[in-house]
């Protein structure tokens, strides 16, 4: 087998190289294998701990929805809710509250809450979650009724608090003229 010879202008053929290696040589780049003199040597760490498999942990849940059986979803549940005949009105500062009887068992609720309330959506949704929180507090005292609850612009400028504290007087006040019809 030949020699292989290459030509290059800063290097010699190789049939011209020396086997035998020069007495002082420099130092390598890295003084031990698989180590950086820059750095601190490995101290052992023990392995990284990895997640346990562990028992499934139940929390009760901290919101309970509103069925779709107990919500207003059509339009013309709503319809018949502001518009009916037997309707009856509650209005405050924030909300207004319509009401007709309904032949279920339970009580429906429909919540309008109209960019003229607030531009924002996360307002709007805030004013929404305290409306149904309110209703599921307060839903056996409204059963057999569906209920529109349309919110005012001031709502959006409120307190938490103070929307409570109207929506708990209407529900008192839809209770209290409900039972007397």
């Amino acid at each position: 087998m030949a020699a292989r010879t290459i030509h290059s202008k800063n290097r010699p053929d190789e049939t011209h190289i020396s086997t035998q290696r020069a007495e002082t040589q420099a130092h390598p780049w890295i003084s031990r294998p698989h180590e950086d003199s820059g750095r601190a040597p490995h101290i052992g760490r023990a392995p990284r701990q990895r997640p346990q498999a562990s028992e499934r942990i139940i929390l009760p849940r901290a919101r309970r929805g509103l069925p779709k059986s107990h919500r207003l979803r059509r339009p013309a549940e709503f319809t018949a809710t502001l518009k009916g005949s037997m309707r009856m009105r509650w209005r405050d500062d924030f909300f207004g509250v319509y009401a007709v009887a309904n032949p279920y068992p339970h009580g429906r609720l429909g919540i309008i809450v109209s960019r003229k309330t607030s531009p924002r959506a996360v307002v709007r949704n805030r004013i929404k979650r305290q409306i149904r929180e309110s209703f599921r507090s307060c839903q056996e005292k409204l059963d057999g009724l569906d209920i529109v609850v349309m919110a005012s612009p001031k709502a959006g400028r409120a307190q938490a608090a103070s929307l409570r504290a109207s929506l708990q007087q209407l529900w008192d006040k839809v209770e209290r003229q409900c039972k007397k019809s």
